[in-house]
């Protein structure tokens, strides 16, 4: 079974199922900032994450990196994240992407979009899903919170 961890960010708050809920740092930016911040992630351990959201607690994407690339977590919770289910869909297909349907420990579904491990051509897809998922602009600030 594959171990996924459903995450939530609230004002610089993380929650996970059964655990206290964690301070970490969030860094406000927009889309220009993504690859950096891709940079960062994939520089560090296969058990760090990055959350960035774009607007209401429930608009976000969760990455992970690993030798075989980044991955794009999506997940089915809230009746907005599982109205775009089809969405993350279309996109990954649109975009030759992989595609994997996965369940957290807790049962919670995900969406898995498998990118490449180039953080510059993974920030291309991740900035194109924060524009058609979740309706990003240039001028939108994203929430950027990251954590081993």
């Amino acid at each position: 079974m594959i171990r996924k961890i459903l995450l939530t960010l609230t004002g610089g708050i993380l929650t996970m199922p059964a655990c206290r809920p964690t301070q970490v740092p969030v860094v406000v930016g927009h889309l220009a900032d993504v690859e950096s911040h891709l940079r960062r992630l994939a520089a560090q351990s296969h058990d760090a994450f990055l959350i960035i959201q774009a607007g209401a607690d429930d608009a976000f994407l969760q990455l992970k990196f690993s030798a075989d690339g980044f991955e794009l977590d999506h997940p089915l919770v809230t009746p907005a994240q599982r109205a775009r289910a089809s969405e993350v869909r279309a996109f990954c297909s649109e975009r030759q992407l992989r595609l994997q349907e996965n369940h957290s420990t807790d049962g919670t579904l995900f969406l898995d979009c498998y990118l490449p491990a180039d953080p510059a051509i993974a920030a291309q897809h991740v900035t194109a899903a924060l524009i058609t998922l979740l309706g990003a602009t240039e001028a939108t600030e994203l929430r950027f919170a990251r954590a081993a």
